[in-house]
């Protein structure tokens, strides 16, 4: 007969009998490889990318990868938006001094706030909508960036002739605990991880500066279809409108349908939807977006200081622990 053993009274092993009523040796060692990690993470965002907090000037700004255009300066104030629908030659003849001047305006307004929503494909992958509370100075460029959702918590800054022109910017949540902060240049892989244009180029004037290049386009290009008409959205509230087809796809041409309204109080481009080439299908009707933009709560009197691009403003949140 085979020998019966109990094994209720038979320690598991060597381990059992070592460690009763202790963790096992494992969760040590997972342990104490994860503080490590996390302390190597905190080491190198401190020696890294501790921001500069002086100036310099002679250290010239990335190019951005659109031309600036010519606007015509002195021109006289457009017409009135019409009241029915235009496509053809004569929407481009009345668009393209209708875009210029609201891009002098802007160039008058020094500093103001406003709420960006945006959602942009990034490496052929439609990313989240984002919220952003938005600060923004011309002369010289700066810009201020709170997320509001997802990832709420994240600022950014960068601000032109401080902190080597670089972006100094933070994470929400747990990945500001690992890394505090962030300085680096604006158009870095770690800068543009997740975007689809450098903070650089933020803000309604630069919107409205690549809009007058496209409309210049437009008036030599048969292929630009523009349309205007009125439009009310969900909210009841009117938009002016422009809707630009193109058929051809060029490097000059990154969308092949563009959709934007402008705000009839200010005149100025508040939103624009911008679309993909269809690919093989050709069907216009999948044309998958390529990136949205909309600014809401604009302040264009808004009164900012220095202290609004410094990382040190004690009302933001770029502290160690």
């Amino acid at each position: 007969m085979a020998e019966v053993r109990d094994h209720s009274a038979t320690p598991a092993g060597p381990v059992a009998r070592s460690t009763k009523g202790w963790p096992r040796p494992r969760f040590w060692i997972a342990l104490t490889v994860g503080g490590l990690a996390a302390l190597a993470l905190m080491t190198l965002g401190y020696w890294l990318q501790e921001p500069v907090p002086n100036a310099d000037p002679a250290k010239k700004l990335p190019e951005p990868n659109f031309s600036t255009p010519e606007i015509s300066e002195g021109a006289p104030e457009p017409q009135a938006w019409p009241t029915e629908t235009v496509s053809g030659r004569p929407a481009k003849e009345f668009l393209l001094p209708f875009v210029e001047a609201a891009t002098r305006k802007l160039e008058s307004v020094p500093t103001y706030t406003a709420t960006l929503v945006r959602q942009e494909r990034v490496d052929g992958k439609l990313g989240p909508e984002q919220k952003i509370e938005l600060k923004v100075r011309h002369e010289p460029f700066a810009v201020y960036m709170r997320f509001v959702l997802p990832d709420s918590g994240k600022e950014a800054i960068f601000a032109e002739g401080f902190h080597e022109n670089h972006v100094v910017a933070h994470g929400g949540g747990l990945t500001k605990l690992l890394l505090p902060h962030l300085k680096v240049p604006p158009r870095s892989r770690l800068a543009m991880s997740g975007n689809r244009h450098p903070i650089t180029e933020a803000g309604l004037l630069n919107l409205s500066k690549k809009l007058v290049r496209f409309r210049q386009m437009d008036m030599e290009d048969d292929d630009a279809e523009t349309v205007l008409d009125r439009v009310v959205d969900s909210e009841g509230r009117e938009w002016l409108r422009s809707v630009h087809t193109h058929t051809i796809q060029t490097e000059d041409r990154p969308f092949a349908y563009v959709e934007v309204l402008y705000d009839p109080g200010t005149r100025l481009p508040r939103r624009i939807h911008s679309y993909e080439w269809a690919g093989k299908s050709g069907d216009a009707a999948k044309r998958p977006l390529a990136e949205r933009y909309e600014y809401d709560n604009l302040s264009l009197d808004a009164e900012l200081t220095e202290e609004d691009f410094d990382y040190r403003n004690p009302e933001y949140n770029y502290k160690r622990f």
